[in-house]
């Protein structure tokens, strides 16, 4: 099951110093899975929304499996929004975080 955690929209200045001018959002997601002894039961999704034209532009980026401690997946959630992950950056952060995907 996906539930949302937390979102956050970039700040004008952000976007500037990247030389965008769309608004972008990020968006972090929990998923939980049914627990087994062979596989952890938590995971995330990554969402970017790019607000060009009249239609969004959306990537988005889900591992599942990270974790079975909830605390720590919620920690890592948090790192992700400080640093303004984005789906593309995903799969390097957590590896750098949990030594893995």
């Amino acid at each position: 099951m996906k539930s949302f955690y937390s979102a956050i929209n970039i700040s004008e200045e952000m976007l500037s110093q990247n030389q965008k001018d769309n608004p972008i959002r990020l968006e972090y997601y929990r998923i939980k899975n049914e627990e087994t002894k062979e596989s952890k039961c938590y995971g995330i999704e990554v969402v970017k929304i790019e607000y060009k034209d009249e239609k969004p532009k959306v990537e988005r980026k889900t591992i599942e499996n990270l974790t079975n401690d909830e605390r720590t997946l919620n920690q890592f959630l948090d790192t992700l929004e400080r640093g303004y992950v984005t789906p593309v950056t995903t799969p390097y952060v957590v590896e750098d975080y949990f030594g893995k995907i």
